[in-house]
């Protein structure tokens, strides 16, 4: 479990192996840092290829990423598809703080859409108490500003990215 994982805008420089699959752009992150995805056998740990391949399919369909299968290049993937690629791979990392910087950069209007409301449904499901954190340097708003009581995350805007914050994460 992580506390904070980070989305970059550059996901072709940074945030992706373009010539990887889909599937180990998503589990590769939490294998080297939690070790996720590996089963010990004796005093050795493998890849659970199994485990892997479960995980990726379900981020796929959760985060409705357009593709062939888990196994296609995540280089030859839309804009708006690698960019939820980069959102599984930080989501497996289980993090309690997400911060997500220009998730829209240089990704068509529909892709800029279904970013847009696959952070908006992440919101919703992953949280249930807004709790005060530090706001150094950020400006704070509600997610949902007709309801902050309840507001499951709190959004923090910068002039040039997003910080989610997750509460009551387990």
């Amino acid at each position: 479990h992580n506390d904070v994982a980070f989305v970059s805008e550059d996901r072709k420089g940074v945030g992706l192996l373009l010539d990887e699959s889909i599937e180990q752009n998503i589990i590769f992150g939490s294998m080297y840092t939690d070790h996720k995805f590996l089963k010990k056998i004796g005093w050795m740990k493998l890849y659970d290829s199994k485990a892997a391949k479960e995980h990726a399919e379900k981020m796929v369909k959760e985060l409705n990423i357009r593709c062939t299968g888990i196994k296609q290049s995540a280089g030859s993937l839309s804009g708006g598809n690698q960019q939820k690629v980069c959102l599984a791979k930080a989501l497996t990392l289980n993090p309690n703080v997400l911060f997500v910087s220009e998730p829209t950069r240089g990704i068509d209007i529909g892709a800029k859409k279904l970013v847009l409301e696959t952070l908006a449904k992440l919101v919703e499901a992953t949280a249930k108490t807004p709790e005060p954190i530090d706001t150094r340097g950020f400006a704070g708003f509600p997610h949902f500003p007709e309801s902050p009581e309840n507001s499951p995350l709190t959004t923090w805007l910068t002039t040039d990215s997003l910080r989610l914050q997750f509460h009551n994460r387990v």
